[in-house]
């Protein structure tokens, strides 16, 4: 009986042919006892789909979307952006006119940065 009713599984790694040739057992177990105690019949399919569904209504829990975080400081991104020389001669990229002028890129760094962007990317 449990042999027509198992769980199709394509894998060779024995522990898990195991685990669910148990959850099938349990499954064929499950189903005899409902049927002892219970005077309607179900077949062993309709049962199995009714615990899976009873299953899925308890424990199945929304999908949480990730949100992206929001920017620390909103107004540094308007306004001018005056470069200043970095610091120990470090050739830089400001993050802020790194994402305005994506269209131009002539140089891809430089030792200028805008004095009002406090963080710049390297």
């Amino acid at each position: 009986m449990l042999s027509s009713t198992e769980c199709v599984r394509k894998t060779v790694k024995w522990y898990k042919k195991l685990f669910f040739h148990i959850v099938d057992l349990c499954l064929l177990n499950s189903h005899a006892l409902y049927l002892t105690q219970n005077q309607e019949k179900v077949p062993l399919a309709t049962f199995q789909l009714n615990l899976i569904r009873q299953l899925l209504e308890k424990y199945n829990l929304p999908k949480v979307t990730p949100v992206k975080p929001t920017l620390r400081n909103p107004e540094r991104l308007m306004g001018r952006h005056f470069p200043a020389l970095v610091p120990d001669n470090k050739v830089r990229r400001c993050t802020v006119c790194a994402r305005t002028n994506t269209q131009e890129k002539k140089k891809d760094a430089s030792q200028d940065i805008c004095a009002q962007s406090v963080t710049y990317a390297v």
